[in-house]
């Protein structure tokens, strides 16, 4: 199974903790199972790895109450927390192309499955490739958006960002300059 780093999970905890209020955030965590929930109910190690169930199943309880729009936010806010105090401070030092191809080794701390390909395309575009790694929906949503968040925080500039699955276990995702 699937492993994610606890500062992402973290991360989308905070975020519908600092939208909803914990009662909003209790009300999100019954939808999904009662293992997962108790994980969810205990503080979150930012170093520790949790089966990317309980992470998917709260981004999926996420979705279902605020929809796409909420995902979308929680992507963006999950991005710009990525790159905030001082490691934002020394990624302002170097360019997006450079923090673009980090990304890859990034995901390898993140994630225990999966691969991660950046590549800037001839028009200034970035192509993300991820592949053996299954998305679901609402994470689709939230990862674009993250990746957006990422962009639009280091440059200062606006991104925007889509993203198309080639097949269960592979997906593209395009980002580029507004």
């Amino acid at each position: 199974m699937a492993k994610i780093i606890g500062n992402s999970l973290y991360t989308v905890k905070k975020f519908i903790l600092e939208r909803y209020g914990t009662e909003g955030y209790s009300r999100i965590i019954s939808k999904i199972d009662s293992d997962s929930k108790k994980i969810l109910m205990e503080p979150i190690m930012s170093g520790d790895y949790y089966d990317m169930k309980v992470f998917s199943q709260l981004i999926n309880a996420l979705g279902k109450e605020g929809g796409d729009d909420v995902l979308a936010e929680c992507g963006i806010y999950a991005g710009k927390k990525q790159f905030s105090g001082f490691y934002g401070f020394l990624a302002k030092m170097v360019s997006i192309d450079t923090i673009l191809q980090k990304a890859e080794g990034m995901w390898d701390k993140t994630m225990t499955e999966g691969k991660l390909r950046v590549t800037k395309k001839d028009d200034g575009d970035y192509s993300i490739h991820v592949e053996d790694f299954t998305f679901t929906d609402a994470h689709l949503i939230q990862i674009t958006h993250f990746f957006i968040g990422i962009a639009t925080s280091v440059t200062k500039k606006d991104y925007k960002g889509s993203c198309k699955r080639v097949d269960k276990k592979t997906t593209d995702f395009l980002l580029s300059e507004k």
